[in-house]
């Protein structure tokens, strides 16, 4: 069964009937290796880790849960192994501890439940729906907006990939570019990967903007903008410096809905000119979003 696996019912139970999983029972012990990564339990709960991830991930029946495996990869994070084979070097034992388990799973079985969970669309609207909750729970923190691009250099040989400039290598190589929106607070809300890249206005006009204006609460909607133009020059709470939450300018949101209905040269270029003169830390990869001050 192998090293540290001291729970022989329930591995026997799990392997032959395939019953499970087991249920994590935390026991008195000292000086276990790595254990100050429950520290960030609570925080890691709070951000949404487990809540969502049952509505869409599953794995077969078998000794480890949904959360074991949930876990285990947040908690390799917070302690610096950077890949699975890592595992291989620590005691599965002490590591099962943290978990509540006997042991976490060998390097080989952990692998095979990744493969399980690494459906992309799923990983994609698990993103989604935890991004959402975010704006929902604190629509403050989505009234400023940064768009920051980094270029993810690949190292593999099964796509070919057109090559970018690398800034920390001063070498145009192989990559991908990925756009993180993220809140002020540093909270990120999604990211754009784009194997081909054309440039961030591009996929700013393309792909964020109308996800923004579609998931970010508290915008007013076509409709409303068209009766009342004067919706973007609300302030929240009397305070004439604060801009509404997560609210594009109206004039924004109308061309964009031009753009979309068939006004397809004016829209592009009111982005433009959007992007030019609201978002003055463009070239520092950052974007502010909703009405200057």
């Amino acid at each position: 069964m192998g090293v540290g696996a001291t729970d022989t019912p329930g591995r026997m139970l799990a392997a032959i009937r395939g019953l499970g999983p087991v249920n994590s029972r935390f026991e008195w012990c000292a000086d276990v290796p790595k254990a100050g990564v429950l520290l960030a339990l609570p925080a890691l709960l709070c951000c949404g880790l487990l809540a969502k991830s049952p509505a869409q991930f599953q794995l077969p029946q078998g000794y480890y849960g949904l959360s074991h495996i949930f876990l285990l990869v947040a908690f390799m994070a917070r302690a610096r192994i950077k890949t699975v084979e890592g595992l291989r070097y620590c005691a599965p034992g002490e590591w099962g501890k943290v978990l509540g388990l006997d042991r976490i799973p060998e390097a080989r079985t952990l692998r095979a439940k990744l493969q399980w969970l690494g459906d992309e669309q799923r990983v994609a609207q698990w993103a989604s729906d935890l991004c959402l909750d975010w704006m929902q729970s604190d629509p403050d923190s989505a009234g400023t907006l940064y768009v920051d691009g980094h270029v993810r250099v690949y190292h593999g040989a099964k796509a070919h990939l057109p090559k970018h400039y690398v800034a920390r290598e001063r070498l145009c190589l192989r990559a991908t570019t990925d756009y993180w929106v993220n809140a002020a607070g540093g909270r990120p809300f999604f990211v754009v990967h784009r194997p081909v890249d054309s440039g961030l206005l591009a996929v700013l006009e393309g792909e964020i903007v109308p996800r923004l204006e579609k998931e970010v609460p508290h915008q007013p909607t076509p409709e409303q903008l068209a009766q009342d133009p004067t919706l973007d020059n609300e302030q929240p709470h009397g305070n004439p410096r604060d801009s509404p939450a997560g609210r594009l300018r109206a004039s924004d949101q109308r061309h964009l809905h031009q753009r979309t209905a068939g006004n397809h040269g004016g829209g592009r270029k009111h982005v433009r000119e959007m992007v030019a003169g609201n978002i003055s830390e463009i070239h520092a990869g950052t974007l502010r979003s909703g009405p200057s001050a």
